[in-house]
């Protein structure tokens, strides 16, 4: 799903596509930031995480992981200086999405 993602996301001239790039040794799993002369209003950093359809039930906690590793992520000092930068947390069981949620300080 994620390399699905950033396919898509590469298609559009508006943002780079940065995935797995390292940031301060830290590693989000994507990362959509300005691409000039474009400056859409938002910036966006999505930490993707998978659960087999047997291990559905392990649900919550791989939602509280994403969620905590884009809490750490936005106190990192070079991710804290991208204006308007949205985070979400997003969690697929099997190829169903399970969880989208906007994480905030």
């Amino acid at each position: 799903m994620q390399l699905l993602f950033v396919t898509f996301a590469r298609l559009s001239d508006l943002y780079f596509v940065l995935s797995q790039r390292e940031v301060s040794q830290t590693y989000p799993d994507i990362l959509l930031t300005h691409r000039p002369p474009f400056f859409p209003p938002s910036q966006f950093m999505f930490e993707f995480k998978y659960l087999k359809q047997a291990d559905e039930r392990q649900l919550e906690e791989k939602r509280r992981e994403a969620v905590e590793q884009l809490k750490r992520y936005r106190q990192n000092a070079e991710l804290r200086n991208i204006a308007q930068l949205k985070s979400y947390a997003v969690v697929f069981v099997g190829s169903r999405l399970a969880v989208l949620e906007e994480v905030t300080d």
